[in-house]
């Protein structure tokens, strides 16, 4: 299975709304990953679009472990980095 999704990151502090990320969410081997969701056409924002209205955010990730903004070590940018509890 692969499909668009909005996974929660966060909640927030008190001025903010949660942390969400849009990924390509995955089933793989029976266990769920994700990868930066990569969008060049509309075609595929669209698609997005249409996977995240029908599904709304996941929690799966932010239920099941836990997430940190930190420096990705191979490219140097800051993102999100998630490891299960």
């Amino acid at each position: 299975m692969w499909k668009y999704a909005m996974i929660m990151c966060g909640m927030g502090d008190f001025e903010e709304d949660p942390i969400h990320l849009l990924v390509e969410l995955h089933d793989l081997h029976g266990g769920l990953s994700y990868s930066d969701a990569r969008l060049a056409t509309p075609e595929e924002l669209e698609r997005a679009y249409n996977d995240v209205k029908r599904d709304g955010v996941n929690h799966w990730f932010y239920d099941n472990g836990k997430f940190e903004w930190k420096c990705c070590e191979t490219t140097g940018v800051f993102r999100w980095h998630w490891q299960s509890s």
